[in-house]
């Protein structure tokens, strides 16, 4: 100080030490971004066996949020030995395969190997693949944008394995992913870049050792990881460095999503329940003869649970003061959450052959001949036609390019999921208004409860914009380049984010309506104590008031969160089957696909 003045440098100093100072805690405090999340693993002692052709949603999530373990059949990992061994029998015939004996990319017609596979300047061609960096696949990713749900990386990795079989990996690639999985070693790397041809997964990286990992919920060198698992580092070969072109990650969290998705609907078709039975409805939209003149399976399907649940409760009695008709919306439901039941049933399926198929590239089909379809004896696809020998045990078959790396089937049934859903959530909007109206409820609740209990009205009006941004379709992307046969994209990891933001929001308005639909079942109850709901809504009720009680006791302490959110929590974590499990068949049950080189599996004929 000098004459009562500060000193300005000196605070320029101190302003430049306190920038330096917050910029280093940041630094140092980075790590803290990527926080990992890791499971409950209550099914370790399980083993779940991969062969490639029947893995289910209700397997994958034992495995990815159960902690389960796999292994891999042994008749699917002979098929990849024989895929193998078909790719380096190509090698010896001198037949051209994508990323083995030719480059990538633009490099595609550029040849790679000559003459045997086994020779010395091959294998040293084929091992220098495999040094420096990450390894295939890298390995970096960031701790800003790292996987780090450990559901999620369970749900790749068991993916991959089961995928790996119809693939021409190296039984070291396919066991070194068992055997990650199955130690909790996962590979760091990042959520976002792909265009969508793949998910760029640097499993293979970690099995060799390279580039980082997580273990314990520590992000360390894979290196580390793998001595900490008690694993060693295993040496990759052939074409294992393009194994990180699959879409695993997709495939894995899409199945996650479908669990989710189903346990939402559950949740879904007992809201509309309490909203019916809080409304005093009119039901008959829903009987067997009105079903039965319109016959749109999952709308009819819907129905029939619906009619189960209130089965035995008060809107079968003879209300003198029910109405005809209830509002359009409400009538309009089932045939719009039936559509949202189609779509999910259509995701569903895609998801399974997704994650029981391979979407590499190349195809490697060792037993595949040329009489097996007219084309393929034609001089074009004689060209990767391999005869046999000693690499493939005398097995010919053919190895060929392809575009199976291409999403759109999955996607597409993923945002027709999110188009279904926002149809249906403008009727729940809409129709929670509707209890503001005595036109439509005959009584005020006030009138019925007394003072202090509200109205009974409300809306989520307020999440309508947020619905509507995250449910429309994303444009598809195009991406032009010169000399690089690569020009178009699927981000599918983004629109699975945006799906799964969704449900979130999802589940927050359904919370609403089911917070709504309660209130007015005691409305209903207290204005004739006789009256029933069912047994599947009287348990759900009855779960509601614990957590949302019709009034806090004096002196009780303060909710953790608001209603809204303590239920919609409630609804995410408690599936709405511990109340009503119900015995409606589904119209179309999950058809598992069976990858074989028919004429059938393929739909066609000779």
């Amino acid at each position: 100080m000098a004459g009562g003045r500060a000193d300005p440098n000196g605070r320029r100093a101190r302003v430049v030490v306190g920038i330096v100072v917050a910029f280093a805690m940041a630094a140092f405090a980075l790590p803290a971004l990527a926080q990992f999340k890791p499971i409950t693993p209550a099914m370790a002692g399980q083993t779940v066996t991969l062969n490639g052709q029947n893995l289910t949603i209700e397997a994958l999530v034992q495995i990815a949020r159960g902690g389960a373990k796999v292994k891999i059949a042994p008749e699917a990992m002979a098929r990849a030995k024989a895929s193998y061994g078909l790719m380096l029998q190509a090698q010896e015939e001198g037949v051209p395969v994508y990323r083995f004996n030719r480059g990538a990319g633009a490099g595609r017609e550029i040849e790679t190997l000559k003459g045997p596979p086994d020779t010395p300047e091959n294998l040293a061609i084929i091992a220098r693949r495999f040094e420096g960096g990450g390894g295939p696949g890298g390995g970096g990713g960031s701790v800003e944008t790292d996987v780090v749900n450990e559901g999620d990386l369970r749900s790749m990795m068991a993916t991959l394995a089961n995928q790996a079989t119809w693939e021409a990996a190296s039984e070291n690639y396919i066991n070194g992913t068992v055997a990650l999985l199955n130690a909790g070693v996962y590979p760091a790397f990042r959520l976002r870049g792909g265009r969508g041809e793949a998910d760029f997964i640097p499993v293979g990286a970690t099995i060799m050792g390279r580039g980082f990992a997580y273990y314990t919920g520590q992000r360390m060198p894979a290196a580390d990881a793998l001595r900490q698992a008690g694993l060693q580092p295993l040496q990759l070969s052939g074409n294992d460095d393009a194994m990180n072109t699959v879409s695993s990650l997709t495939a894995g969290k899409t199945a996650l999503y479908v669990n989710d998705l189903r346990e939402y609907l559950e949740w879904a078709d007992m809201a509309y329940v309490l909203t019916m039975s809080g409304l005093n409805s009119n039901v008959t939209p829903l009987v067997m003869p009105v079903q039965g003149t319109r016959p749109f399976p999952w709308v009819n399907f819907h129905a029939a649970r619906v009619m189960e649940m209130i089965k035995g409760g008060y809107l079968f009695d003879n209300d003198p003061a029910r109405i005809i008709q209830d509002p359009e919306g409400l009538r309009a439901f089932p045939w719009r959450q039936g559509a949202v039941w189609e779509a999910w049933a259509n995701l569903r399926d895609n998801a399974l052959i997704q994650m029981n198929s391979s979407d590499h590239n190349p195809t490697s089909r060792p037993g595949v001949k040329p009489e097996d379809a007219w084309e393929l004896s034609t001089p074009q696809m004689m060209k990767y036609y391999i005869k046999g020998g000693r690499f493939s045990n005398g097995v010919g078959g053919y190895i060929f390019s392809n575009s199976n790396w291409d999403p759109f089937p999955l996607v597409v049934s993923l945002e027709q999921v999110g188009i279904a859903l926002i149809n249906v959530d403008s009727i729940i909007i809409e129709t929670m208004s509707r209890f503001n109206d005595p036109y439509f409820t005959v009584v005020r609740a006030q009138d019925i409860m007394g003072p202090g209990f509200g109205g009974g009205g409300g809306s989520n009006h307020w999440l309508w914009p947020e619905i509507q941004s995250l449910a429309m379709p994303l444009s598809p992307p195009g991406i032009g380049t010169i000399a690089n046969p690569a020009d178009v994209g699927a981000v599918p990891l983004l629109r699975l984010e945006r799906a799964e933001r969704l449900l979130k929001v999802q589940r927050e308005l359904l919370a609403g309506q089911i917070i709504q639909g309660a209130y007015w079942m005691d409305v209903r109850k207290k204005q004739n104590p006789a009256r029933q709901f069912g047994a599947g809504p009287t348990a759900a009720h009855a779960a509601i008031r614990q957590i949302v009680p019709l009034q806090r006791p004096p002196g009780s302490p303060p909710p953790t969160g608001s209603n809204q959110d303590l239920i919609a929590d409630f609804i995410t974590t408690t599936p709405a089957s511990r109340f009503f499990r119900s015995t409606a068949v589904m119209p179309r049950p999950a058809a598992m696909p069976a990858p074989a080189p028919t004429l059938k599996a393929a739909g066609r004929t000779q």
